[in-house]
């Protein structure tokens, strides 16, 4: 290996002299690492992975009524057959004008011009003086588990390749 020539050196403002091969501005600066890109990646995607498991959970029950406040007539029920009629099917329900999904085991208990009313959350609802049970359906059980694993998997996913450190 060959010593530095003096035509090889350059005078720093300080009055020190720098290789010119060893950096060719006085400044400090880093090459910028990807891994914070990366990691904020990971985590944007898990978020909307999460955020997207939730939305489904919630709609399959809210379809049972089960998480609304209702005090309102049932103005319009319609029933709109899918690619499996009557097994499929989507039933919407107009309450004072406002049109709600809801499963078909609810709607078929509300007749148009009914009085219905339910606290939030309750299991039971009021229809026109009588006490209907609620549960929630087969598909807001299943959408509860799938969500709930979908979003744990990409955490843990996430979780697992943004903690890795880079090779040094």
């Amino acid at each position: 290996m060959r010593s530095p020539e003096p035509s090889d050196w350059s005078q720093q403002s300080d009055g020190s002299q720098r290789s010119r091969g060893s950096q060719q501005s006085g400044s400090s600066q880093r090459p910028r690492s990807s891994h914070g890109s990366v990691r904020l990646a990971l985590a944007l995607v898990a978020a909307t992975v999460v955020v997207f498991a939730g939305v489904g959970a919630w709609s399959a029950w809210a379809r049972s009524s089960i998480p609304m406040a209702i005090d309102a007539e049932v103005t319009s029920l319609e029933v709109r057959t899918e690619k499996h009629p009557g097994v499929d099917d989507v039933w919407l329900v107009g309450l004072d004008g406002e049109t709600h999904h809801l499963d078909a085991a609810v709607a078929r208990r509300l007749p148009v011009g009914a009085r219905v009313s339910k606290d939030r959350f309750a299991r039971a609802m009021t229809v026109d003086g009588d006490r209907v049970e609620l549960a929630p359906s087969d598909d807001a059980g299943a959408m509860t588990w799938i969500s709930a694993g979908t979003a744990a998997v990409a955490l843990g996913l996430a979780g697992a390749l943004g903690i890795r450190r880079p090779a040094r």
